[in-house]
């Protein structure tokens, strides 16, 4: 099944994924745009980055929560 799509976001967005805790957010530098994303579990951060799209934040992170678990 094909998650929807998410378009905007006010404030952030959460999500458990594979007991990894996912943050969104938008941007705070206005001139560059996009939306900040993380990866942490158990108050530590793994990953982080910058995508121009929540989908592609979200896969992003969704990315690197598969990549910590196959590091370990």
């Amino acid at each position: 099944m094909k998650q929807p799509q998410i378009e905007s976001i006010t404030g952030s967005y959460e999500e458990v994924f594979r007991e990894y805790e996912i943050y969104i957010a938008p941007n705070r530098d206005p001139y560059r745009g996009g939306y900040e994303w993380s990866v942490c579990k158990n108050e530590n951060e793994f990953e982080a980055g910058l995508e121009f799209s929540i989908d592609a934040a979200l896969n992003s992170a969704r990315l690197a929560v598969n990549k910590v678990l196959t590091a370990g």
